[in-house]
């Protein structure tokens, strides 16, 4: 008979009256997603996924039913794939014994991967900015006043401390950087966007010196 997996919005997937998945959302989300093609043998509300690592679409079917989506015996990546929808439809995956799927746990997941690409973002620009800006103060204060020691405090201070903070924020981001590309995080654009700046960041302090 297999084992059926399914994505629901219940606590429990077979008590599922007050929060039922619509065949309306779950058409909408088959023709949103490129991944996902109503099954060419039985139509609607049954969807073949067609990205399973080993090419199994045959075995990768969801279908809606009564308000859950459904599937039986889901391998590994398949069920991953439930997991991304589950998220996706504000729902949980569960098994026919009520077991629930680590859900939470991808959730965190994907958390942590969004502030490593924000942290790998945010580091970039600030090093970008503030090596050069640095840099632009303390020969200012060399020019003018012909040493820190007789320029402002807060500029002579100022200056060093950008340029330091900038400093110490290039190899935290590059690191960030470079973990955000390998675990493939989206938009792609931002890893670029972060790359582009600590390499900015680094150029310059070459060149400068």
């Amino acid at each position: 008979m297999g084992y059926d997996v399914h994505i629901t919005r219940a606590e429990s997937w077979s008590e599922n009256g007050d929060a039922p998945i619509s065949l309306e959302e779950w058409e909408r989300f088959v023709d949103d997603d490129p991944e996902l093609a109503p099954d060419p043998e039985n139509g609607m509300p049954m969807a073949v996924w067609s990205a399973h690592p080993g090419g199994d679409e045959v075995g990768s079917w969801l279908s809606w039913n009564n308000g859950n989506i459904t599937t039986k015996n889901p391998d590994e990546p398949l069920l991953g794939k439930m997991l991304q929808i589950a998220a996706c439809l504000n729902a949980r995956v569960q098994g026919d014994d009520g077991e629930e799927y680590p859900l939470a746990d991808a959730h965190k997941t994907e958390r942590r991967i969004g502030r490593t690409l924000l942290t790998a973002v945010a580091t970039g620009i600030f090093a970008a900015i503030a090596i050069p800006l640095g840099l632009y103060l303390d020969s200012y204060v060399l020019a003018e006043y012909g040493g820190r020691g007789e320029a402002p405090i807060a500029l002579s201070k100022g200056s060093v401390l950008l340029g330091l903070l900038g400093v110490v924020c290039v190899p935290f981001g590059v690191i960030a950087t470079f973990v955000s590309a390998g675990a493939k995080q989206q938009p792609a654009a931002l890893c670029i966007l972060a790359a582009i700046s600590h390499g900015f960041a680094i150029a310059f302090l070459y060149f400068a010196d």
